[in-house]
């Protein structure tokens, strides 16, 4: 199992924005996928994963948990795993901790969870 935080608040997966025709994810959406998938240093699962993840929010401010989620699995896509259709089984719960934001993240083979 790999365990590591993520400093910083964690940003939900935004709508892709379309201009001329064109589709692209929001710059914030990206800068934190990129950051929860350069902090992964653990293996690239070829199998099923379990996941966890546990968000530490800066403030009570509503933000949904399913679009938190889905930003930090798509940042650990080709990293921790090949494609997130890998993963089997998922927790998350989102706490408020405006002295240390971000997410604590643990990957590992499915049923090989402790």
């Amino acid at each position: 199992m790999t365990t590591y935080f993520v400093p910083g608040t964690p940003r939900p997966k935004a709508r892709p924005r379309v201009v001329n025709g064109h589709a692209y994810t929001p710059q914030r959406t990206r800068e934190w996928e990129q950051l929860v998938g350069m902090m992964y240093r653990g293996p690239l699962h070829e199998g099923t994963v379990s996941m966890t993840l546990d968000f530490q929010m800066p403030n009570r401010r509503r933000v949904d948990l399913d679009n938190l989620c889905k930003a930090t699995i798509d940042g650990l896509n080709g990293k921790a795993y090949h494609d997130d259709g890998q993963i089997v089984s998922l927790t998350a719960r989102k706490t408020v901790d405006p002295a240390r934001p971000g997410v604590w993240v643990s990957v590992a083979e499915a049923g090989q969870e402790t």
